[in-house]
């Protein structure tokens, strides 16, 4: 029985190191994309039946806007930080709340269990903002779908999740919470 665990284990763990791994390709060529300032070669990491959700944070209360494609992002101002340093798991940076601040550099890129921080926020975004049941819809499945999360110390958090095969950028949180 131990034998049988400790191969799932490995299975498991290999799996999870290719997939970081793949991540961080996909990371890399958006950043690369992002340093050129030529956003519109983003539309090939935007799912087209997705979109993506930027989360921002005007007067203090997060809220989700839905960019149906990286033409209409542009258009209302998306912002993506992306610097060039090579994400690593192992250098994770420390954000002081009380300070406002980055105490230590570093990007990582991170395995979660979906991205609950979306679904948290809609009931002030409801208040600030019309959410249309499309954008419910997304929000949702990219709460619970998310599946890596890179953050960096320009205070952008990146998630992306896996649909049929392939690593697609869902949500960009420029809101700026402390995060844990």
């Amino acid at each position: 029985m131990l034998l049988v665990l400790l191969i799932n284990y490995g299975i498991s763990h290999a799996q999870s190191k290719d997939e970081t791994g793949q991540v961080v390709t996909v990371y890399k060529e958006i950043a690369a994309i992002v340093n050129k300032g030529k956003l519109d070669d983003l539309s090939r990491f935007i799912h087209p039946e997705t979109g993506i959700i930027e989360i921002i944070d005007p007067d203090g209360v997060p809220y989700p806007i839905y960019h149906p494609d990286i033409g209409m992002a542009k258009l209302q101002g998306l912002f993506i930080s992306a610097p060039s340093k090579t994400p690593d798991e192992g250098t994770l940076p420390e954000f002081d709340c009380n300070i406002g601040m980055w105490t230590r550099a570093g990007t990582f890129v991170s395995k979660v269990e979906g991205y609950p921080y979306l679904d948290t926020i809609l009931g002030d975004a409801a208040k600030a903002t019309y959410l249309d049941k499309r954008m419910l819809g997304v929000i949702r499945f990219l709460s619970e779908n998310t599946s890596f999360i890179v953050m960096t110390t320009d205070e952008s958090v990146l998630g992306f999740f896996k649909k049929e095969g392939v690593w697609w950028l869902g949500v960009v949180d420029n809101s700026f919470h402390c995060v844990e």
